[in-house]
């Protein structure tokens, strides 16, 4: 450490101001590079238990500056000016939102707000690593964070933003990479592929779902939900159908273009396992399947809506079976 210590920055300089009415610090926290952070006895002992216990032990051979009592550190200035900033009374917003920069300091923010015990802290950063945004955009790295620092309900949830991204990507690279051990990556690779098998089985089942006129009753693949009635490609009777379109009840078949859509969605469905693939790929057609259902006057007005039924009990179940 360096022997120049230098003051914080504002709130933390110490410095005074005419139009403030607060008491002024009465104590200085100083970091491992040569900060100090001037604070106030009472607001740290309200927030933290440590703290608390410290200062009802204080003694006057304590190292002091400018008659205020130091505590030296270990953690550099970066972190306790933010483990500060969420430990004092909110000022505005902007001190509770969590950056993509800010994931840097994460970890040791974290461990930080544990060793020091400022429980509502360690609560306000897991509340900010929930935000849709952040996991959205950072889905892998958040796991990785959570399982690091032991916070279940954030992995789990992290987790679960994966499947919106092909696989688990091979290229990783931040930081907390290096501190994970490889069975953590194999485990959610596990679960992506598990996911992914759940996905095409829903999928599937919307084949062969309404076999022989009997509709599922729990999965209810084989109705149309707005419309209520049956599904345009389960549709059985053979005069309004263009020959050659489908569907043949006696073997139990759907509209031959029906599959064929099924079958081209499947991988895609299978790479990206959740509910809003659902939503977005089953009602869009190829033009191979565009072109086999102009070919049937039956089907052609009636797909487009029922697409979107189904899609929608698709990612439902989807949702529901992995646990969103």
């Amino acid at each position: 450490m360096s022997d120049v210590v230098k003051d914080a920055l504002c709130p933390f300089s110490g410095a005074s101001h005419p139009q403030d009415t607060n008491p002024p610090p009465d104590f200085i926290l100083r970091t491992s590079d040569g900060v100090d952070f001037h604070v106030h006895k009472q607001i740290l002992a309200f927030v933290s238990s440590l703290f608390s216990d410290m200062f009802a032990c204080s003694s006057s051979d304590d190292l002091q500056r400018d008659g205020k009592p130091v505590l030296q550190l270990t953690e550099p200035q970066i972190i306790i000016h933010r483990l500060l900033c969420l430990a004092y009374p909110g000022r505005s917003r902007q001190q509770y939102i969590c950056s993509e920069a800010d994931l840097d300091h994460i970890p040791a923010l974290h461990e930080a707000a544990q060793k020091y015990q400022l429980v509502h802290v360690e609560r306000l950063i897991v509340q900010m690593l929930m935000d849709d945004t952040l996991l959205a955009a950072h889905p892998h790295r958040l796991f990785v964070i959570a399982v690091l620092r032991g916070i279940p309900d954030l992995a789990e949830k992290a987790a679960l933003r994966t499947l919106r991204h092909p696989v688990c990507p091979l290229d990783l690279a931040f930081p907390e990479m290096r501190l994970i051990t490889a069975d953590v990556l194999q485990n959610l690779y596990a679960f992506h592929r598990a996911c992914c098998a759940k996905a095409e089985h829903t999928l599937r089942r919307a084949f062969d779902d309404y076999v022989d006129g009997v509709r599922d009753s729990e999965q209810r693949l084989g109705e149309s939900e707005s419309q209520n009635r049956t599904f345009t490609w389960w549709y059985h009777d053979a005069s309004r159908h263009q020959s050659g379109c489908g569907p043949e009840h006696d073997q139990g078949r759907a509209a031959e273009w029906f599959y064929t859509h099924m079958e081209q969605l499947l991988p895609r469905l299978s790479a990206v396992p959740v509910g809003q693939t659902a939503l977005e790929e089953i009602p869009r057609v190829s033009k191979c399947v565009s072109a086999l259902l102009r070919t049937c006057s039956f089907c052609a007005p009636r797909a487009k809506d029922d697409l979107v039924d189904i899609a929608k009990q698709v990612a439902r179940i989807i949702d529901k079976a992995n646990g969103e």
